[in-house]
């Protein structure tokens, strides 16, 4: 959703608020996908955090190498973001600068260029083609089962075209060590829905001891 800008950030206005405002003034128009949107916003407002005087300067002559450089120094080493999240939102801030200069001087090329989808195969009909085709299919081979070496687990997540992810690693116990995958720019309130789902996968470690031989009357 478009976030609320103060009301002397007008989107032609060339200064960092304006930047932010042609965003929002694009996600309510749906002239990007909000998805990407969303993320190019927050990347945008993090580095122009960096100096709350960034919001009132010209986005047209603005040194964007030096602002990043300055972004990184002082969140580089800093335990508020990681390394792969400043990376991410310097780029995500440079791409909204492009493209908000574009916008700025008529360029219609600044929409970036839309993703094409592969039309999915006809599939024959009552799969009458398909079975002819389908060579004859031996029973697999009965393979014992094989223990499983102590190896760490990951956690993915299915992400949508245009959403960053981070990738955090995470000790669950000695020796067993797992990565979860979250978008760069997590709410609260989605952290909150990971954690419940979380603690519902865990279970009694009574549960997992099993019972020794009946003892004999």
């Amino acid at each position: 959703m478009a976030e609320p800008t103060p009301p002397e950030a007008e989107p032609n206005s060339g200064t960092g608020a304006g930047m932010i405002a042609f965003i929002n003034w694009a996600i309510r128009k749906n002239e990007l996908v909000e998805n990407s949107a969303v993320s190019l916003r927050t990347g945008a407002k993090r580095v122009l955090e960096t100096d709350e005087s960034l919001f009132e300067a010209d986005m047209r002559t603005l040194d964007v190498e030096d602002v990043i450089r300055r972004f990184r120094n002082k969140y580089r080493g800093n335990d508020q973001f990681k390394e792969a999240s400043i990376d991410d939102y310097a780029r995500r801030f440079k791409q909204s600068v492009e493209m908000y200069i574009k916008w700025l001087s008529g360029d219609t090329s600044w929409r970036p260029p839309a993703r094409k989808s592969t039309p999915a195969k006809a599939q024959p009909k009552n799969g009458g083609a398909a079975k002819a085709a389908q060579p004859a299919v031996s029973a697999p081979a009965v393979v014992p089962p094989q223990p499983t070496p102590p190896v760490a687990e990951s956690v993915g997540a299915a992400a949508l075209p245009g959403v960053e992810m981070v990738k955090y690693p995470f000790l669950v116990r000695p020796g067993v060590r797992v990565h979860v995958e979250l978008p760069a720019d997590l709410t609260p309130k989605e952290a909150q829905r990971v954690a419940k789902f979380v603690a519902s996968l865990a279970f009694d470690e009574m549960l997992a001891i099993t019972a020794g031989p009946a003892s004999e009357e």
